[in-house]
């Protein structure tokens, strides 16, 4: 299962605000969530695999990755912005669980 962000069952709408709840509620009944949109210094994982993070802020300098859920991997590569890391750590600030 993939995700962009967040939505409201109820009415199918974008709301970035239940993303915490689900993270904590899922069971992985469903499989592997795959998710963007929750910028971190590298992909990551909670509940082990069941939730997979993979924004690694490429637009505020960070890298640009991608997850295979088949094996497992990761792979990155630099963002447009590699060289000017500070929006990126700002950023960071508020976002990470």
């Amino acid at each position: 299962m993939a995700t962009h962000a967040g939505f409201d069952p109820a009415t199918w709408q974008p709301d970035l605000t239940i993303r915490r709840p689900f993270w904590n509620a899922y069971d992985g009944r469903f499989g592997t969530v795959v998710i963007g949109h929750t910028p971190g210094s590298g992909v990551r994982r909670r509940g082990g695999i069941v939730i997979v993070m993979v924004d690694t802020g490429a637009c505020y300098g960070g890298e640009l990755s991608a997850y295979c859920p088949e094996s497992d991997a990761v792979c990155s590569v630099a963002g447009r912005r590699a060289h000017d890391s500070s929006g990126f750590t700002q950023q960071l600030a508020g976002c990470l669980p």
